[in-house]
C-alpha cells in the first residue's frame, strides 16, 4: 500500500484500486481567518471566487474542500462515463471517501506524448500539464484528478467534442 498527500485528499493506493479521502484543514483555516483581514483585496476575491461571496459559507466550504472534490469526482463520472477521466466507481461516508480505478505514474515525457487535452488552453486547464494529476492504466492515459469544479466546467465543454 502507498499513501500520497494532496491538497485537499489523501489518496491509498493498494492493488487496483485507489481510495481518496476528504481533509479537513483547521489549523490552515484558523490561520486564513486570521490573516483574511491583512491580505490583498486580489486573493480576498480569489478566495471568494473559490470558496464562496459570504464569509461564513466560504468557511464552510473550505473546511469540506476534500469532501466536496470527492463529490464532484464521483457525480461527474457517474453522469458522463467519459473516456478521459479515471472511473470513480464508489462514494462512501457521504462523500468523504471514493474508490477510483487505480493506475501507474505518468511521466512528463508521456504526458506531453499522449494528452488527451492537448486543445484546451493551459489557462483554462491547468492540470493538464501535471503529470501527477493522471494515470496509465493498460497504455492508456486517464485524468485522474478532477475534483476542483473548474476543471469539471472544462471536462464538460469539451466532453461532446471527444
Amino acid at each position: 500500500m502507498k499513501i500520497c498527500f494532496g491538497g485537499t485528499r489523501v489518496v491509498l493506493l493498494f492493488g487496483n484500486k485507489a481510495v481518496k479521502i476528504g481533509r479537513i484543514k483547521p489549523i490552515r483555516l484558523t490561520l486564513r481567518i486570521l490573516l483574511f483581514p491583512f491580505m490583498s483585496k486580489k486573493r480576498n476575491d480569489l478566495y471568494r471566487e473559490v470558496y464562496g461571496k459570504k464569509f461564513f459559507l466560504s468557511i464552510v466550504n473550505y473546511l469540506l474542500i476534500g469532501r466536496n472534490s470527492n463529490i464532484i469526482e464521483y457525480d461527474y463520472y457517474q453522469k458522463t462515463k467519459d473516456s478521459r477521466v479515471t472511473p470513480t466507481k464508489r462514494i462512501l461516508l457521504f462523500g468523504w471517501i471514493v474508490v477510483q480505478d487505480r493506475g501507474e505514474s505518468v511521466s512528463m515525457q508521456k504526458l506531453r506524448e499522449n494528452n488527451p487535452f492537448n486543445d484546451i488552453p493551459n489557462f483554462l486547464f491547468p492540470e493538464k500539464n501535471t503529470p501527477r494529476q493522471f494515470c496509465e492504466i493498460d497504455g492508456k492515459l486517464f485524468l485522474a484528478d478532477y475534483g476542483r469544479s473548474g476543471a469539471v466546467s472544462i471536462l464538460m465543454e469539451t466532453f461532446l467534442e471527444a
